[in-house]
């Protein structure tokens, strides 16, 4: 482990760390959250990966580790929810500014208590050092619960770390007692049945905690629980730092400590049996829950490989858990730590000196919970960037489901953090978002009928790729997008009971659909509105070019009173397109888009297809047309088009119509039926029908006819 600061301080007495404290009755506010859905692992070919429960979709964990650490007499401590020390307000805008820069992952390291603190009256889970039952301490597990509150908000799953067990005399105690002098110091914790029965005691505690909050909503925000941080047995401590002899450990298996064979399978058989029966203490409360363990690699602490523990004595007594001995567990993923250390630093390399290539890698993901740039050997920000660049890419070649960063802005220890330099490291470390519709799939534009898109279902992808507004949160209070920025409010009178409001120009949202058939399609708007706004928007296409040209916004009398703009054509070519809603002048609200069926052309309509003042089809030889006039008359005439009419053959009425709008659709059960206004959305009265159902297309005919037709059979024709 590069970083020694990383460490709890513990003694060797009190590696048996203990803890705390109170039952208690945590409150949430569980019909405000909604739940994220549960990440699993599975095994899949090339390598393991994690997935999306609720879509089955793969999930990459794109992380940064949040830690907060106090300095005692020199020595640092993990104080990121301890009691005098949580920052609501930092925790937020910390998990809003992930989301918003495309993570998905947050480490925290849960803090168990240490003297020093509770002689100030600051508390880990511990609680007060005397504090003599299992439960935890209620004060401290409130501080954690309102961060996986606020992280589930912004959809970024929680790893909490567990090192170690509380430290107080009930953990104390468990840990301690009857504790042979043979096993002494952290490789208690793995070899020790004490010790052993203090943390899976820890561990379900935990969870317990988690599961009462908020009914249970928080559970899936777990992304895993870590058992350990850089799990490993140290030779500074008994049994290893002995040379002979005979240890009996947790596993009931008794080891000679001349042998290395014997001191690696001592060493290999209790991690192994310890990580079990966690995984046990924790699936008794969430028979769901991913459960990890990480290590550091042999290489990071200047060993090439398992040996035995040997030697005794070196520049780093440290060696950890072997992962393809974890990997045969029930952990769900395998979490190896790594850490460039020059730019001519190999990921396989360092990983192959912990057996990397011995894993069965099909079988679970590999996560690297850890990883990051020195400022002492990578001084400068380009230097940085590039390595950490090169270990992505070369992770995600040998199959590594994902990793997470150190740290997200902890400026206390000598590496770049995510949010220095203008997020430099982000930027090369976190895959660009990108784009996708809200429902999963484009929204389908038929030849038949219209498609209305609720404004507030605009694409998936974030700031600047799905959408832009001008607000760095969502001043409305939806949690509908929670947490994006753009403004939408609930209202049981729009569409889907959420709109978007607050509208100022520049903002604009982003919509995938699949046109059917090439042709000229209507969109309208459904708005609100106190006043009239001209210019208020218009649609584009993914190139920006203006499809619609500008659409007024008309007065519609109240902010919950919702009408239509006036319809407007666009031209769309079959297949995928991605629709660009542009907020010219903003002041209004936008419920939905509402695009029509493709205006009639050629020499019929099918069902959904209507006709609009001025626009006309003809007959194949173009002999005769049949337009729809301004006076709301639909009137055959000879004649190529408009400009060369040869004379009146047919008209709807027998009375004109005032001057306006009107258009002449036929409906879906087969009615040919002209109505006042724009468009289908903009439908302001009946004016006229010729009461034939079943037809499923009006045609014009070389006999200058027009004629509804019903698969071979003439309905209806005229004259």
């Amino acid at each position: 482990m590069q970083n020694p600061v990383r460490y709890r301080n513990v003694g060797v007495a009190s590696c048996a760390i203990i803890a705390i404290l109170l039952a208690f009755a945590l409150t949430g506010a569980a019909n405000a959250i909604t739940p994220l859905p549960r990440i699993k692992a599975r095994p899949a070919s090339p390598a393991g990966e994690f997935y999306n429960t609720a879509t089955n979709a793969v999930f990459h964990p794109v992380g940064s580790n949040y830690i907060r650490l106090d300095t005692i007499n020199g020595v640092q401590y993990h104080s990121t929810f301890t009691t005098g020390f949580y920052n609501p307000s930092a925790a937020d805008n910390a998990l809003r500014l992930m989301h918003t820069s495309g993570y998905n992952v947050v480490r925290v390291f849960i803090d168990p208590g240490d003297a020093a603190h509770q002689a100030l009256g600051e508390y880990g889970t511990a609680g007060p050092a005397s504090s003599n039952t299992p439960g935890l301490y209620a004060a401290y597990m409130n501080n954690f619960i309102d961060f996986l509150e606020r992280a589930t908000n912004y959809g970024v799953y929680v790893i909490p770390v567990l090192d170690y067990v509380p430290y107080n005399a009930y953990y104390e105690q468990l840990v301690d007692s009857g504790r042979p002098s043979t096993i002494t110091g952290v490789n208690s914790f793995y070899l020790y049945a004490g010790a052993v029965s203090s943390k899976t005691t820890y561990v379900n505690q935990f969870v317990q905690a988690v599961k009462a909050a908020d009914s249970g909503v928080l559970q899936p925000t777990v992304f895993a629980y870590e058992l350990m941080n850089e799990a490993g047995c140290e030779t500074a401590d008994a049994p290893f730092n002995m040379t002979s002899g005979f240890v009996t450990t947790q596993d009931g298996n008794t080891y000679n400590m001349a042998l290395p064979a014997d001191r690696q399978n001592c060493q290999d058989s209790n991690t192994d049996l310890w990580a079990e029966k966690c995984v046990d203490a924790i699936h008794s409360v969430d028979p769901d829950a991913m459960m990890s363990c990480s290590v550091y690699t042999f290489a990071a602490v200047g060993k090439s490989g398992p040996n035995g523990l040997m030697p005794i004595q070196g520049a780093d007594n440290r060696y950890p858990a072997r992962p393809m001995w974890l990997a045969r567990t029930r952990l769900s993923f395998v979490d190896i730590h790594q850490y460039p250390t020059s730019s001519a630093w190999s990921i396989t390399s360092d990983l192959n000196s912990s057996e990397f290539s011995s894993i069965d890698k099909t079988a679970k993901p590999t996560l690297t919970g850890e990883c990051g740039a020195n400022t002492l050997i990578f001084p400068d920000i380009n230097s940085a960037t590039s390595v950490i660049a090169a270990q992505v890419s070369a992770a995600k070649s040998i199959g590594i489901a994902g990793l997470l960063l150190w740290t997200w802005d902890d400026d206390s220890e000598p590496y770049w953090t995510a949010l220095d330099n203008n997020a430099a490291m982000t930027a090369a470390f976190v895959p660009r978002a990108t784009e996708s519709p809200y429902n999963g799939t484009p929204v389908q534009i038929s030849a038949t009928g219209a498609a209305t898109i609720e404004a507030e279902n605009y694409d998936r992808g974030g700031e600047g790729i799905a959408y832009h507004s001008a607000y760095s949160s969502n001043p409305a209070g939806s949690a509908y997008r929670s947490p994006d920025s753009v403004a939408v409010y609930d209202d049981t009178a729009a569409g889907n009971g959420h709109g978007i409001g607050w509208t100022t120009g520049g903002e604009w949202q982003k919509y995938m659909v699949n046109v059917a058939t090439a042709g000229a399609y209507t969109i309208a708007i459904r708005v609100s509105s106190t006043s009239a706004i001209s210019g208020a928007m218009h649609v584009s296409d993914t190139g920006g070019a203006n499809l619609s040209g500008s659409i007024n916004v008309p007065n519609t009398g109240g902010w919950i009173k919702y009408q239509s703009t006036a319809t407007v054509n666009v031209s769309l070519t079959a297949g995928p397109h991605t629709l660009q809603l542009m907020v010219d002048n903003g002041g209004y609200n936008i419920d939905s888009i509402v695009i029509g069926a493709p205006l009639a052309s050629g020499t019929k309509f099918n069902q959904g297809q209507y006709l609009t003042v001025g626009q006309y089809i003809t007959s194949p030889s173009k002999n005769c047309f049949l337009v729809q006039q301004s006076d709301g008359n639909l009137c055959l005439y000879k004649g190529s088009d408009p400009s060369n009419n040869q004379g009146f053959l047919w008209g709807s009425l027998s009375a004109s119509q005032p001057t306006g709008n009107y258009f002449t659709i036929l409906q879906s059960d087969g009615n040919l039926v002209t109505y006042k206004g724009t468009g289908p959305s903009n439908n302001l009265g009946y004016v006229w029908a010729n009461f034939t159902s079943g037809s499923n297309y009006l045609q014009v005919t070389d006999s200058q006819q027009i004629q509804m037709i019903s698969g071979n059979n003439v309905l209806w024709q005229k004259p």
